[in-house]
């Protein structure tokens, strides 16, 4: 069995804080005052540049460019954290703001929510065009459109009894991801890219349970939605919303 059909129910789940508006802003840097700048030693005019080819500059776009393609082949981004760390508190991750210095601090407010779909067994403990342990080319979108929030996590389903999949969930490996719509059909940014992922080994042999992927404060905003791409994840066929990519050769690239 090469692909799964594309409708599908996939077990993947994530968890929000809601928000509320800005409250206040953060403060800016100061400017330095003409007195507090470093002094620089003045230019001989007459002095010739030595013959020497100047290094390429490198940008921060370059920068963040060359940190998605670290997350793209299997780095763990740094924002996972154990699921006890991912509490609101301190300052959110803004990675789609250009200047966070500026930005508003949000005001949280409530219990934490879930958006995705239910965690129980399904019909096959995961999809399986590779081996356990291989990152599957399957990259899978679920629809549902997330709130403003601070995610604290990812949690997916842990299935013991592989029913229609060679293998159960455990052991198999895939990244989450938070996507943002273009406003062209099926065309998304990556906003959040996890890195690589490990469905642990179960609590008690046999018996399925939640794997909880923690995450430190970062900001979604209204209109985002949840996708993996890779195996491990329990899926329902012929029914449900969610939208199959097969095959996916490479993982997003944030």
């Amino acid at each position: 069995m090469s692909a799964h059909p594309p409708f599908r129910v996939s077990v993947l789940v994530m968890i929000l804080a809601l928000i509320l508006t800005a409250v206040a802003p953060a403060a800016a840097r100061e400017t330095p005052t003409p007195s507090d700048r470093p002094s620089i030693a003045a230019k001989d005019p007459g002095q010739k540049p030595p013959n020497e080819e100047k290094e390429p500059k490198i940008t921060q776009k370059d920068r963040d460019n060359a940190a998605a393609r670290r997350l793209q082949e299997g780095a763990l981004n740094p924002l996972m954290v154990d699921e006890a760390a991912a509490v609101i508190a301190g300052a959110p991750r803004y990675f789609s703001h250009p200047n966070y210095a500026n930005s508003p601090l949000p005001t949280v407010e409530g219990a934490a929510i879930t958006v995705g779909n239910a965690l129980t067994d399904r019909a096959y403990a995961s999809d399986f065009p590779v081996a356990v342990g291989e990152l599957a080319p399957v990259f899978v979108v679920l629809p549902t459109a997330l709130p403003d929030g601070m995610l604290q996590g990812f949690k997916t389903w842990n299935q013991a009894e592989p029913a229609g999949s060679p293998f159960a969930s455990a052991g198999n490996v895939f990244h989450s991801y938070v996507l943002r719509p273009t406003g062209n059909p099926n065309e998304y940014t990556v906003v959040f890219d996890s890195g690589l992922l490990t469905v642990p080994a179960l609590t008690t042999p046999g018996i399925s349970e939640a794997a909880s992927f923690g995450v430190a404060n970062l900001a979604v905003q209204a209109g985002d939605v949840l996708a993996f791409y890779g195996q491990g994840i329990p899926v329902d066929t012929g029914s449900g919303e969610d939208i199959l990519h097969y095959p996916a050769p490479t993982p997003p690239l944030q």
